[in-house]
């Protein structure tokens, strides 16, 4: 029981959090929205900072699971690619307030959050690895250093989205896609 109804107040702060950001979002309207009172909110969590990155640690845990779904499609590997792309900008745009957290004020974001970000990074490495790994035994892409291209791959994504997230600005994914599969070169 106590699983589930931390769980209903991760749903009920995510929902606040994407409407109000993290600033006005109050934990009144999340225990609200949660069905229960506010003081159950701290017998889970320490803190609105606290639960803030335990929603986007449950949000992180969504889309590894989708980017493994990724790979395991019969697709070409350029629109497995663009999808790579796809998620990391939902899943940025979705929580655009943790990504501005960890950017501008890296000091308030706890050891073990850093940690697991440290993680989920290796993991988001891993399904890159996959992808290409997958793409060069079909032929579609040459045979290169699979991790080095997948760190490229996740560093032209990340670049990219924190970019347009912190300027408001739109990438085009195609573009993205076009320009890591064939470079800058004519």
């Amino acid at each position: 029981m106590k699983e589930g109804k931390r769980k209903v107040i991760i749903d009920a702060a995510a929902s606040i959090f994407a409407r109000d950001g993290f600033d006005r979002a109050k934990m009144e309207d999340i225990s609200s929205q949660a069905g229960i009172g506010k003081g159950t909110i701290y017998e889970y969590f320490k803190s609105k900072r606290d639960l803030f990155q335990e929603v986007i640690k449950h949000a992180v845990d969504v889309y590894i699971e989708l980017l493994k779904g990724i790979g395991a499609e019969g697709r070409p590997f350029e629109e497995k690619l663009a999808d790579f792309i796809q998620l990391h900008k939902e899943l940025l745009e979705k929580h655009r307030d943790l990504a501005n957290l960890i950017m501008k004020e890296p000091r308030d974001v706890t050891e073990s959050t850093r940690r697991y970000f440290q993680s989920v990074k290796k993991d988001v490495v891993d399904v890159a690895v996959n992808l290409l790994d997958s793409a060069i035994q079909k032929g579609e892409v040459r045979d290169i250093n699979r991790r080095m291209g997948a760190q490229i791959i996740l560093g032209v994504t990340v670049s990219l989205l924190t970019a347009g997230l912190m300027r408001d600005e739109d990438w085009d994914i195609d573009d993205a896609v076009d320009i890591i599969l064939h470079g800058i070169s004519k």
